[in-house]
């Protein structure tokens, strides 16, 4: 163009060697640039007849070197200039696809959301685990007695969470030990106690309180709830095995609402009976009066025709007045056994978790201690209890 021009008026004045520079900065980058520099210099010495091996100095040669400084110059501040607004302009797209990428993520999460709120109100307007089934847990909790308590929650957590894998354990109250006693099950349990000298999880959670899932590939069981009472763990519930469906978030919720309305209920039902012990206990001892002895024997009855925990009773014979008794006979006896007396002033002792096959070895302990001991179905009338003939004094 420089040569084709050369003889037109206006084009002539035209610098089409720093055009061709500029252009290429433009549109072709940096190293473009640099080359179409040399091209730029190399064509301007050549039309002028000029070699750059023949630059001495600088006076004779001022108009050529300021035009390659200016090629220089412009073609490197626009080259550079153009690949900064380049790179941003790179930067700003890639910004965008990532906010595009989260816009999609977020509208994706809010639409899961969306899904997740309407089956929790579905499951919260459901008769068999929302709002009406809590509504008849709370009533079934408005009792003043820890083993119905216990009883009722069973079937609940069952209905619940699709298992039948259900048993309530009693903590012991012996400082530092690991075993717990069994006091009710829906399916019969390998051992009446438990050892959980090697679950470190479980003992961790029965100081918080806090619901434990177990690894059931260590042999521990899928969800373990303690139950406090002023700030230490009175119970264990244990669920041996949840189905896949019972695994959800909704349903761990679910199992630790019930844990806080369990321990409030229990925790109610034991102060009560801590207020109400004299109208419950023969005085100075924890030997339950006749009415309240019938209670429980009704109470362990029921939990036998629901196949929950068997039972037996025993009456005792021994010297001496009811309390002397009581703390010759008590340290015998495990924390889920109840002592009692009849209309008579008779001594008995409720076996909880026990049948009447396994109440010899208690019979032979309460013997060694000259007690005599002997199996008995006394109470067997719902309403009225009636003397029958004692079988075998041990």
């Amino acid at each position: 163009m420089d040569l084709l021009c050369e003889t037109h008026t206006l084009f002539s004045q035209m610098n089409w060697m720093l055009l061709y520079v500029v252009l290429v900065s433009l549109f072709l980058g940096i190293r473009q640039s640099a080359f179409a520099v040399m091209l730029a210099s190399v064509a301007h010495l050549t039309i002028q007849n000029q070699s750059i091996l023949e630059m001495t100095n600088f006076y004779s040669y001022a108009g050529s070197v300021l035009t390659i400084m200016e090629f220089v110059f412009l073609g490197l501040a626009v080259s550079y200039t153009m690949d900064t607004l380049r790179e941003e302009k790179r930067n700003f797209a890639l910004e965008l696809e990532l906010l595009r990428g989260d816009y999609q993520e977020l509208r994706r999460i809010d639409e899961e959301n969306v899904l997740i709120k309407n089956a929790y109100e579905t499951r919260l307007l459901d008769s068999e685990s929302g709002l009406p089934r809590l509504y008849q847990v709370v009533q079934k909790l408005m009792v003043l007695h820890p083993d119905r308590i216990f009883m009722e929650m069973m079937q609940v957590i069952s209905e619940m969470v699709h298992t039948d894998t259900v048993a309530v354990y009693r903590v012991s109250n012996v400082e530092d030990s690991t075993y717990l006693r069994l006091i009710n099950a829906l399916q019969e349990m390998a051992g009446k106690s438990w050892n959980i000298k090697e679950h470190q999880g479980i003992q961790k959670a029965m100081q918080t309180g806090e619901l434990y899932q177990g690894n059931v590939w260590k042999g521990e069981p899928a969800i373990v709830l303690p139950v406090m009472y002023q700030g230490k763990c009175t119970v264990l519930i244990r669920i041996d095995t949840l189905p896949y469906e019972s695994q959800t978030l909704y349903h761990m919720n679910l199992l630790k609402t019930l844990s806080l309305m369990l321990t409030e209920a229990v925790g109610r039902a034991l102060d009560y009976e801590e207020l109400a012990r004299r109208q419950h206990y023969i005085e100075g001892t924890d030997i339950l009066n006749p009415e309240t002895f019938v209670e429980y024997v009704q109470l362990a009855k029921e939990k036998s025709r629901k196949h929950m925990a068997e039972y037996c009773i025993m009456e005792l014979a021994c010297t001496g007045n009811m309390e002397r008794a009581y703390h010759q006979i008590a340290p015998i006896l495990r924390n889920t056994d109840y002592l009692g007396i009849d209309e008579e002033g008779t001594l008995y002792v409720l076996l909880n978790n026990t049948g009447t096959a396994d109440a010899e070895n208690l019979g032979k302990r309460l013997s060694a201690n000259q007690i005599r001991a002997a199996v008995t179905d006394i109470f067997d009338g719902v309403e009225q209890i009636q003397r029958v003939e004692k079988k075998g004094w041990a």
